[in-house]
């Protein structure tokens, strides 16, 4: 099977996704997304493991652009328009043209439920190195 996409997904119009270049791997839809509008998901990408490792709970907003073998932590936010070239720690934003860390994903912890406590922890957890957000823990 060269394309095996999951339960309960809602995939919008315009969507491309492609099976896999490769007859012994797969592309892989996990279960319980929303796949806005004219997303692209290449060939061999796995939401959950693959090529562009997307883990539970990040979110992206429109247009971006993913570069292969990239890893998007979870509850992180990647902003509209952005190119992603490395990879996005868990909790953290980026946006841009060449995407930066922004900071803590500060609004999307809460939102999904962290207590006041847990998001303190995260931010008390992350220190600004040489103008680079680096998270003391890997996701």
């Amino acid at each position: 099977m060269l394309l095996e996409i999951g339960d309960n997904n809602e995939i919008r119009e315009y969507t491309s996704i492609h099976r896999s270049s490769k007859i012994t791997d797969k592309t892989v839809i996990g279960d319980n997304n929303l796949i806005m509008g004219s997303c692209h998901i290449a060939h061999d990408c796995k939401v959950g493991a693959g090529h562009v490792v997307v883990v539970d709970y990040a979110h992206t907003a429109g247009a971006i652009v993913v570069h292969q073998f990239c890893r998007i932590g979870s509850f992180s936010f990647i902003g509209g328009g952005s190119v992603v070239s490395q990879d996005v720690p868990k909790y953290t934003m980026v946006s841009g043209e060449r995407a930066e860390l922004r900071g803590l994903n500060l609004e999307g912890l809460r939102r999904r439920g962290f207590s006041t406590m847990e998001v303190s922890f995260w931010s008390l957890h992350t220190e600004w190195i040489s103008g680079s957000l680096i998270v003391l823990e890997e996701f």
